[in-house]
């Protein structure tokens, strides 16, 4: 669920769940490499790196930080890791593409374009 469509108790409680797992995911040496070269994307939106970002992000996840992946994406539908573990892989991949929003992505501050964001506000 994206956190748009949450209340902000739900929300509070999926934040704070999926912190820690992002930042595992992110802080991964393999990950920042991909990240490494976003300052060069200031042409594009925020939704569109990340989307850009997502396929290249996702197997790194499953291969080096499979529990911190289920984690965020049970978090983000109210569910354990456990519970997503049993999913086919298709319901999983749709939770985590319907999920992620320019609320969560901001969140995080993953905002390659910051500085353009911040000239048009």
């Amino acid at each position: 669920m994206k956190l748009s469509k949450m209340t902000t108790d739900q929300a509070a409680d999926v934040l704070v769940q999926i912190a820690q797992p992002v930042s595992n995911i992110m802080d991964d040496p393999e990950v920042e490499k991909l990240v490494s070269g976003l300052d060069k994307e200031k042409d594009k939106t925020i939704m569109r790196i990340f989307a850009s970002l997502l396929p290249k992000v996702v197997p790194l996840a499953l291969k080096s930080h499979r529990e911190d992946f289920f984690e965020i994406v049970g978090a983000l539908e109210h569910k354990t890791a456990s519970d997503v573990k049993k999913w086919p892989l298709t319901k999983t991949m749709s939770v985590l593409r319907d999920s992620v929003d320019k609320d969560l992505i901001d969140f995080f501050g993953f905002t390659a374009n910051q500085e353009t964001t911040e000239e048009a506000e």
